[in-house]
C-alpha cells in the first residue's frame, strides 16, 4: 500500500496532512479549504504525523511497519516542492506519535512506546530525553506559552512539560484511565487537551491547574486538537464521528461529520 502525504492548494490556505497508516485505506482531511491536490509518496511507510518546522519545510514522523523490523522509525524534512530527506531514530520501535516546532528553532517528537521525548535539529541531530514517569506513552506534543514544550502521556493519564534543556515536570490528569492524547495552545494561554477514554477535554494552566469539561455525545473518543481562528479550540471525536469546539469558558458544541463512521482524528499543519 502506498503511503502518500497530500498537499491540498486551498483558498485562501495552503494545508499539508499527514496520512495516518491504515489497513484499509489511509485518508486526509481538510477544514475550510478546496482546491487542487498534489500527492508525494512518502519513502518510508506509515507517516504518523506533520508539522511546520523553523527551516520553511514540512517534518513528518514516519514508523516503520511491522513490530519484527530491526529498520529504525525515522522523521522527513519535506521541501513544499516534494523533496523527502529522512533521518533515522537512534533506537528501533520507537513508535514517533507527534512532532511539533519549539522556541529553540529545533523539532520536537514523542516516542510512544520508549517514553522519551526527542529534539531533533534541522540537521537531523538527534537528543533523547526520558520521561520520569515508566511507561508514560507519550502522544501529542505542542511549544507552550511558557517557552516549553508540552506533551500528553497516554499511558500514564499525566500531562508534563519538558525545558528545551530536557528538564521535566508532570501533572496527573483528575480522570484515572482518561487517556490524554492530543494537546493544543489555546487562545487564553492555557494549554487543551482531549482524554479520549474519559470522553473530556480539558485546560491546564502553566502552572498545572487542570479542569475537566465533559463532551456530549458519550464515548466519542476525543482525538486531535488545534486552536481555531475563531478562538476557540476545536478536536475530533473519532468514534462520535463529530468535529466539536470549546470556548475558554469550557461550553462545547458539536458538528456530525456527514459521512458515517469516518472516524476523523489527526493533525493538520498550516504553512
Amino acid at each position: 500500500m502506498t503511503m502518500l502525504i497530500l498537499r491540498y492548494v486551498g483558498r485562501p490556505a495552503v494545508v499539508l496532512a499527514a496520512l495516518v497508516a491504515s489497513l484499509v485505506v489511509p485518508s486526509v482531511g481538510t477544514l475550510a479549504a478546496t482546491g487542487d491536490i498534489t500527492e508525494y509518496p512518502v519513502p518510508t511507510p506509515a507517516p504518523t504525523a506533520i508539522t511546520a518546522g523553523p527551516d520553511g519545510n514540512l517534518w513528518v514522523t514516519e514508523e516503520v511497519i511491522g513490530l519484527g523490523s530491526t529498520v529504525p522509525d525515522k522523521v522527513a524534512r519535506v521541501t513544499t516542492g516534494g523533496s523527502f530527506t529522512e533521518y533515522s531514530f537512534p533506537t528501533v520501535h520507537s513508535t514517533p506519535s507527534s512532532i511539533a516546532k519549539g522556541p529553540d528553532g529545533n523539532l520536537w517528537i514523542t516516542e510512544h512506546d520508549h517514553g522519551v521525548i526527542d529534539k531533533v535539529t534541522t540537521s537531523g541531530g538527534f537528543t533523547q530525553y526520558t520521561i520520569p514517569t515508566t511507561f508514560a506513552g507519550p502522544l501529542g506534543i505542542v511549544a507552550g506559552p511558557d517557552g516549553n514544550m508540552w506533551f500528553t502521556e497516554g499511558g500514564a493519564d499525566k500531562v508534563g512539560n519538558v525545558t528545551t534543556s530536557g528538564v521535566f515536570t508532570e501533572y496527573a490528569v483528575p480522570t484515572v484511565g482518561g487517556t490524554p492524547v492530543g494537546i493544543t495552545v489555546g487562545s487564553d494561554g492555557n494549554l487543551w487537551f482531549t482524554e479520549a477514554n474519559a470522553n473530556k477535554v480539558a485546560r491546564v494552566t502553566t502552572a498545572g491547574v487542570i479542569t475537566e469539561f465533559s463532551v456530549p455525545t458519550a464515548s466519542s473518543a476525543p482525538d486531535g486538537i488545534a486552536l481555531g481562528t475563531d478562538g476557540n479550540v476545536w478536536f475530533t471525536e473519532v468514534s462520535g464521528n463529530n468535529v466539536a469546539k470549546v470556548t475558554t469558558a469550557g461550553v462545547v458544541t458539536e458538528y456530525p461529520v456527514p459521512t458515517a463512521s469516518s472516524t476523523p482524528e489527526g493533525w493538520l499543519a498550516y504553512i
